[in-house]
């Protein structure tokens, strides 16, 4: 038996970006749920996440310094502890990191509230 090979749709819910440099896709938290990350005495609220890494407004770093985060993701009460590493600081102050030891428990969490977080803004679309 012969199997006719499906055409593929050419049309993506999701626009990936060239120029970007994560692999994994990012999404912004929701504004009545953020996401905040606390470090020495301070906390910042995330301006993107992703299970590579995590945006926020820059507190004072610089490109290549490592540092301990910790955050929680809405509706979870266990924190995710993670080293970070400094990858970029755009123009408007807002600090790109990447997890360096994130376990993959931790970042299967991640990756679930992405795709929550993906789910909801595509409902609020249609």
């Amino acid at each position: 038996m012969f199997w006719k090979k499906k055409k593929i749709n050419e049309t993506l819910l999701i626009n990936f970006n060239t120029e970007d440099k994560r692999l994994s896709v990012r999404v912004t938290p929701a504004q009545d749920k953020p996401v905040v990350l606390c470090f020495d005495n301070q906390k910042v609220p995330v301006e993107n996440i992703s299970a590579g890494g995590i945006a926020f407004k820059n507190a004072d770093f610089s490109k290549g310094d490592t540092f301990h985060g910790r955050f929680s993701l809405p509706d979870e009460d266990t924190e995710i502890v993670t080293m970070l590493k400094v990858l970029y600081i755009t123009g408007s102050g807002v600090c790109g990191c990447r997890f360096l030891d994130l376990d993959m428990e931790d970042s299967d969490r991640i990756h679930h509230y992405v795709l929550a977080r993906q789910k909801d803004e595509i409902r609020k679309t249609l």
